[in-house]
């Protein structure tokens, strides 16, 4: 059997140029039942990206926002977040959610 909530392989919306940070699906999604993956490789919720209801609250889940570098703690910096390039993928799967 189909199931005709179950999306695959969808190429997310949003300018990937490297700077641009928040991208959008086309159907709203069920937050614990969506993956994200970037060139091939499965990304972490919370660790490389939020997911976000781009509307506002109780519209439904339908963006996410991959973490940036950012520095940690004192004069050192270390990377923490995901590094991606015009012309990476950038490819979900999931439920359709319910608002």
């Amino acid at each position: 059997m189909i199931n005709k909530n179950l999306i695959e392989n969808e190429h997310l919306s949003g300018i990937m140029n490297g700077v641009n940070r928040t991208f959008t699906t086309k159907h709203k999604f069920d937050k614990d039942h969506f993956q994200l993956h970037l060139n091939g490789l499965r990304l972490m919720e919370i660790q490389d990206y939020r997911i976000r209801e781009s509307e506002g609250s109780r519209t439904g889940f339908d963006a996410v926002i991959l973490r940036s570098h950012a520095p940690k703690g004192g004069k050192d910096y270390e990377e923490d977040g995901i590094t991606y390039r015009t012309g990476d993928q950038l490819i979900a799967n999931y439920l359709k959610g319910e608002v």
